[in-house]
């Protein structure tokens, strides 16, 4: 626990001490060096109470030989094949309409993509590619933080159909 959340003693639903809050942030780890459990609840609980932020992948290394380089990525939807073709205003347009897959490695494609707002009875694919040692052999959707569905393989449909509003993650 660091920065903005443990300063202000974030807790699910709470903030023990409003001073050190503040919601001038516009994207929030969800993978930290390779691990989701700590990170992923505050970006679901923000997300619950109104405040949508972009969720990122890093590895959170401080130094060229610490922490736990390359275990964590942020996939951008940038809309361009060519990394050349890549400027500054397009991963910054990318990053605030958050077209992002915060990833452990493989390579996530979705349709509709990351960041979208659907409506009910929305059919979600899914199609994860990585290369030969990194291992996908399932494909599990959580809707608010819990496991809604499973699909065995890497590549399959979600259907979407929430009871009420509804963040959903592959």
């Amino acid at each position: 626990d660091s920065g903005v959340a443990s300063s202000a003693g974030w807790r699910p639903g709470s903030i023990r001490d409003a001073r050190k809050w503040t919601t001038g942030f516009h994207a929030i780890e969800v993978l930290n060096g390779g691990s989701h459990d700590e990170f992923e609840g505050f970006w679901f609980d923000l997300l619950h109470r109104g405040f949508v932020t972009t969720p990122v992948g890093v590895s959170d290394s401080h130094s060229h030989s610490g922490g736990n380089l390359g275990t964590s990525v942020t996939w951008l939807g940038a809309g361009v094949d060519d990394p050349s073709a890549l400027d500054s205003d397009g991963l910054r347009e990318a990053m605030f309409a958050r077209r992002t897959v915060a990833s452990r490695g493989p390579f996530v494609l979705l349709d509709p993509a990351p960041g979208s707002t659907v409506a009910g009875n929305t059919t979600l694919q899914v199609e994860a590619r990585s290369p030969s040692w990194i291992r996908v052999d399932r494909l599990r959707l959580l809707r608010d933080g819990t496991e809604v569905d499973r699909i065995e393989g890497t590549s399959g449909s979600f259907l979407l159909n929430p009871e009420a509003d509804a963040a959903y993650v592959v």
